[in-house]
């Protein structure tokens, strides 16, 4: 066996929470840890806070091995040489690169700097640019590789969007409830590790449009990362498209059950036409949980062969 194969750690998680520096991550661990305590043993769960352990790497590999932790909720990077993992639910959180750039700086490296981003040189903010791309160096296995990025991205069974994440985490709270069967857990998110540090606000744009000005290929890489989750749709972000995300049928079920009510008193009696759901489902409240397309699509391929849904 070689030497790399000696290091990979060896267990088999469920379901890993891919941390993100500055992407509301330490609140996400905090508010997927109480839930997953409903569903697993407190001693089947990882999270740094509760353990000796800060970060998922080579050094703790005996710990990791020995405890065999069916939930990771920690910094750890997709598809890392040493820590690949079999078939599991994946969820990370990306965030604008620049305004996560910045919260970065603030957060962890303005003590050492003691000045504003923006005041550094030009070659000193390119260097920490290009060392700190948090979101592109995470997804793409610690290669900073944009088409191993992409090509891990698209393995990541859900991603949420910093910028919409009150949205994404009632979504997301719904997609678990479905993956677990726990129809009634709810997902309570309280914000911690917020950069507070005044020169953060004070110095945003400035720092913005400093960052804007130099010509850095991995940041613009992570930007490209970024707009292409960004155009995704819910069905795409939260894999609804998959069966071990989301049972297919209870989709629909779920899209009957809300129909009913608004439509059997006025257009049916008795049955419900698959043309009649379509008419009306953007007049149900599904379009958080799904674009109205998609639950069209997945109406059609459940019911493809069959004219009529009973109610």
């Amino acid at each position: 066996m070689s030497e790399i194969n000696n290091k990979i750690i060896k267990i088999n998680p469920d379901v890993v929470f891919y941390h993100i520096e500055k992407c509301a991550g330490s609140s996400i661990e905090n508010m997927l840890y109480i839930y997953f305590q409903n569903i697993y043993l407190d001693k089947e769960i990882y999270i740094p806070k509760k353990n000796d352990y800060n970060h998922y790497k080579e050094e703790q590999k005996t710990f990791f091995e020995e405890n065999q932790f069916r939930v990771i909720l920690s910094h750890i990077s997709f598809n890392h040489s040493l820590s690949i993992f079999p078939q599991h639910l994946s969820i990370t959180c990306i965030r604008n690169p620049i305004d996560r750039l910045i919260s970065h700086y603030y957060y962890f490296d303005f003590d050492d700097y003691k000045v504003p981003l923006h005041s550094l040189n030009e070659e000193e903010l390119l260097t920490y640019i290009n060392k700190k791309l948090a979101i592109l160096w995470r997804i793409s296995g610690e290669t900073y590789n944009i088409d191993i990025a992409f090509n891990n991205l698209k393995k990541i069974k859900i991603i949420l969007i910093f910028e919409k994440i009150n949205d994404d985490i009632v979504k997301l709270n719904k997609v678990l409830n479905h993956y677990f069967d726990k129809p009634n857990l709810e997902l309570i998110m309280n914000k911690s590790n917020i950069t507070t540090n005044n020169y953060y606000s004070e110095n945003l744009q400035k720092d913005i449009n400093s960052i804007k000005q130099l010509n850095s290929s991995k940041l613009n890489d992570e930007i490209q990362l970024y707009n292409y989750v960004c155009e995704m749709d819910d069905a795409d972000r939260f894999n609804l498209k998959y069966d071990d995300a989301v049972n297919v049928d209870d989709v629909v079920d779920d899209v009957v059950d809300d129909v009913v009510d608004d439509v059997v008193d006025g257009l049916v009696d008795g049955l419900v036409d698959v043309v009649d759901v379509v008419d009306v489902v953007d007049v149900v409240d599904v379009v958080d949980v799904v674009d109205v397309v998609d639950v069209i699509e997945l109406v059609d391929d459940v019911v493809d062969d069959v004219d009529e849904l009973s109610i």
